[in-house]
Parts: C-alpha cells; sequence; structure tokens
C-alpha cells in the first residue's frame, strides 16, 4: 500500500488503509512460499491503483483529499 500511497502523493492526495483492508489484500493476493510477495503487487494494480485511476480521470478527487479504503461489511471486498 505503500506503493499505493506514493504515487497518490505525487497528486497531493492521501491514502489510508485500515488494517481490515490490508488483512483483505493479503488473503487474496499472498501466495507463499509459491511466488512470495509479488502477487500483492499485482493485485493491488489490478484491483486498486486501477479504480483509483478511474476516479482521478473523471476527476471526482480533488487535491488535498484523503482516499479511505476499507474490507466491506463481511470482508469479501474493498470499499
Amino acid at each position: 500500500m505503500q506503493y499505493v500511497a506514493s504515487r497518490l502523493a505525487e497528486r497531493v492526495i492521501a491514502l489510508a488503509a485500515s488494517d481490515a483492508a490490508l488483512d483483505y489484500v493479503l488473503s487474496q493476493s499472498y501466495d507463499y512460499p509459491t511466488c512470495g510477495a509479488w502477487p500483492i503487487r499485482g493485485w493491488l494494480e489490478m484491483r486498486v491503483v486501477k479504480e483509483l485511476s478511474k476516479i482521478l480521470i473523471r476527476e471526482e478527487i480533488d487535491k488535498n483529499s484523503t482516499v479511505s479504503i476499507n474490507a466491506a461489511a463481511g470482508g469479501k471486498w474493498l470499499s
């Protein structure tokens, strides 16, 4: 998530991710010992960065804003 946060910081946008969101990302993307942590970055690119990019293109986030990411009720997706 630090990688995603640094990309948003270039646009003066902060990122806040709850522990539940981080747990969800790890449970969906981590494939140790097969691939280690590498799938995490790809998962974040496909699911978090891609969605944030769409939001940025639609100009739905202003500079000096904070994007909050949380696991939805039941922990089945991010919100």
